[in-house]
């Protein structure tokens, strides 16, 4: 449940659902706040008041403050004064499942956390919300089907064959050089060790970076891999993986 949406009132959504703790929630959440500002005007834009409203919503099945609420949520306020509010329109919240404080937030917020956790048939019965019940049956029809099922395994086929081809591609042009540039069996044999090496580890990372986000159900992060070498190195340094 990776949504982005944007309201009538051009209000901008980011909602991430966070399965453990990596311990760097807060920042992250920093991370995603910054990528969709930087998106949010025309290259040379400088009326800075034109950027839209922003709400990063990160939901996780444990308490991050350990507070005990159901909701924690983030606004710029002055240090010296609280009262004072930066009213740069963006919000983050961080929603907890496991939250202990009902009589403090809505009780359809609480039913959509729990329902988030356990996507049942037997929990959304149980919950009052017309939203959730839409939830269920929209999820029951995509989980239903196959259609969707094989584009979905289809697409994540083509990419591998993406990435196959410039693997390939890659080691075409290191043979070329290899050739150019070796004098000497043994410094071509050298490099050819080298280059074999080097794509041992680089399958390495990428096989843990892919088993990393898709523990985290990151599954438009895995799609985007492929496609940004730049983001992919992000992802990388994010997960200390080399």
């Amino acid at each position: 449940m990776d949504v982005w949406a944007k309201d009538t009132d051009e209000v901008v959504y980011d909602t991430e659902v966070q399965g453990t703790n990596t311990k760097n929630l807060p920042k992250r959440s920093r991370y995603y706040e910054s990528i969709i500002d930087a998106k949010l005007l025309k290259p040379g834009e400088r009326d800075f008041n034109k950027m839209n409203d922003i709400y990063i919503i990160l939901i996780a099945p444990f308490d991050l403050f350990g507070k005990r609420k159901y909701m924690y949520t983030f606004e710029m306020t002055c240090k010296e004064d609280p009262s004072v509010s930066l009213e740069d329109g963006a919000t983050r919240i961080f929603l907890n499942t496991h939250g202990e404080n009902p009589d403090e937030v809505s009780p359809e917020l609480v039913e959509l956390l729990h329902y988030i956790e356990h996507t049942t048939q037997d929990m959304a019965d149980g919950c009052k919300s017309e939203r959730i019940h839409k939830m269920q049956k929209r999820i029951c029809s995509i989980k239903s089907s196959e259609e969707v099922s094989v584009r979905y395994m289809q697409r994540w086929e083509e990419m591998e064959m993406e990435k196959e081809a410039a693997r390939e591609l890659g080691l075409a042009e290191g043979r070329t050089q290899g050739l150019t540039e070796g004098r000497t069996q043994g410094l071509a044999e050298g490099r050819a060790e080298g280059r074999a090496e080097g794509r041992a580890e680089g399958r390495s990372s990428m096989a843990r970076l892919i088993d990393k986000l898709l523990e985290e159900n990151r599954i438009e992060d895995c799609k985007r891999i492929a496609k940004d070498p730049e983001f992919c190195q992000h992802l990388m340094e994010e997960f200390g993986i080399e």
